[in-house]
């Protein structure tokens, strides 16, 4: 009978709060958390359209279990959190997009990239269309042609900011192709 009267001694509660400043909450132990948060907003004239979000010891607390069995102890800290409350999703109006075929970017030049329900190919293509500076693989094919065949000037060609990057990979595998190609085509001289 003693331990039970002193389970039910009223627990001081610390409440610490960016939103207010610190106060001290007295409940019994057999109180629920949400009893708790109730005790707040009285206390601390919140009214209505407040959500309040009780942390012990890095957990967020559950409005139906009581503070003995949260664990709150005489004397102890809670953090709390106090937001407004979300709008009531019933009044939102749901207006359809259209879809993304007929969106035109404000710039005019290409379609929006698709969005994460594309196919993947779909997605990988229009991420490369869409970055101007990577280019394409015809960049890279002409890049690799006039390195074959102009060789090593074309190299002083690749420090133009304005060249994409395959065609300056092009241009560098043509003149290393070339290369190669020039190694095998030379015969060795026999000894005299």
């Amino acid at each position: 009978v003693g331990s039970m009267a002193a389970n039910e001694a009223s627990f001081n509660i610390h409440i610490k709060s960016v939103d207010v400043p610190d106060f001290t909450i007295n409940a019994r132990p057999s109180a629920t958390v949400g009893h708790l948060k109730d005790l707040i907003i009285k206390e601390k004239s919140l009214g209505d359209g407040k959500i309040v979000r009780l942390i012990y010891q890095g957990r967020s607390l559950d409005d139906s279990a009581s503070l003995l069995a949260s664990r709150l102890t005489d004397q102890c800290f809670v953090h709390c959190s106090i937001r407004d409350a979300q709008p009531d999703p019933s009044h939102i109006i749901d207006i359809p997009l259209p879809p993304s075929s007929v969106l035109v970017r404000r710039d005019g030049l290409e379609p929006p990239a698709p969005t994460a329900h594309a196919p993947p190919e779909e997605r990988v293509s229009a991420s490369m269309a869409h970055s101007s500076m990577d280019g394409t693989t015809e960049d890279f094919l002409f890049g690799f042609v006039m390195g074959f065949l102009v060789g090593f000037i074309t190299l002083f060609w690749m420090w133009d900011a304005s060249m994409p990057r395959r065609t300056r990979l092009g241009i560098a595998a043509g003149v290393m192709f070339n290369m190669c190609l020039s190694l095998l085509r030379t015969p060795e001289k026999a000894p005299e």
